[in-house]
């Protein structure tokens, strides 16, 4: 029973962690975290069930961040403020290479790359 209980509290651990990427440009967190609050911001409202937006920035070293932000769960529309997004891709931007993991009703990515932001 220790066994099983020790596995599972690795298990739910686990759960609320990014899922980095193990590879790219690597990052700063401190670079990025100025422009999350714009990105999310940007993404905040309402969501279809599917819906997915993106929004790309360049970091304060040049690197460009694509971020995304998808609706996982099904049915209706469901509302996501700019707090609850910037907690979600905070996780994200705190890996090395970027990352993307799923909370929730929430998929949140970010994801560094060299060049530039288009449109």
């Amino acid at each position: 029973m220790q066994f099983f209980n020790i596995l599972f509290l690795a298990f739910a651990a686990a759960s609320v962690d990014a899922k980095c990427w193990k590879s790219g440009p690597k990052t700063q967190t401190s670079n990025i975290s100025p422009y999350v609050g714009t990105v999310c911001d940007y993404l905040a409202g309402g969501y279809l069930g599917g819906e997915e937006r993106y929004v790309c920035v360049v970091d304060n070293i040049g690197v460009k961040w694509n971020f995304s932000l998808e609706r996982v769960s099904k049915g209706g529309t469901r509302q996501i403020d700019s707090a609850e997004c910037q907690n979600g891709m905070n996780k994200e931007t705190k890996c090395e290479f970027g990352g993307s993991t799923e909370y929730g009703n929430w998929k949140y990515g970010a994801d560094p790359n060299s060049g530039r932001c288009q449109g």
